[in-house]
């Protein structure tokens, strides 16, 4: 591994550095079609708790490092900043998972009335909803969920100033 990672002490992950990746690429895209949006991150280890009547139940942390096999949830923020109403389907959110974590089923924001999302497995050349499919020798098969890397969200709903909606999902540190 070179650059960035190569770097990181073993058995840690440094989930700010991912993250400032994914949010480049993600203002990025953006930012071609909306000046006004700006982003909102925070970083959360998800632990299980068990309460004093036995429930188990979920905590958020907030964190800056992981280990393997520990569970983390982004909420990245997109907020209207400007006062243009944009109109459905042109304000899209795009964030590359990174190196080192695996998607998680099911975890990414999928409001069906406000925004959709779509996931990539080959680098973002392509996007759709699960399952993925690749050819590949003439033969398709199914990218599993923890091959994904990249998510985007287009928003199906007008995105209008002060508009703030949160995009989340987890990952698996690996």
């Amino acid at each position: 591994m070179t650059g960035f990672f190569a770097r990181m002490p073993v058995g840690r992950f440094l989930i700010k550095g991912v993250l400032a990746w994914a949010l480049l690429a993600s203002v990025g895209t953006v930012s071609a079609q909306a000046e006004d949006i700006a982003f909102r991150v925070e970083i959360f280890r998800v632990d299980l708790v068990r309460g004093d009547d036995g429930e188990v139940t979920e905590r958020l942390t907030e964190v800056d490092e992981a280990v393997a096999g520990e569970v983390i949830e982004y909420q990245v923020t997109a907020v209207n900043e400007g006062d243009i109403i944009y109109r459905p389907g042109t304000v899209v959110v795009t964030l590359p998972l990174g190196e080192g974590v695996a998607y998680l089923e099911d975890t990414a924001t999928q409001e069906e009335d406000r925004v959709l999302v779509e996931f990539s497995g080959d680098g973002g050349e392509t996007f759709s909803e699960p399952p993925l499919l690749i050819e590949e020798d003439g033969e398709r098969s199914t990218v599993p969920p923890e091959a994904y890397d990249v998510i985007r969200w287009t928003f199906t709903v007008p995105f209008e100033p002060e508009q703030e909606e949160t995009l989340v999902y987890r990952v698996e540190v690996q």
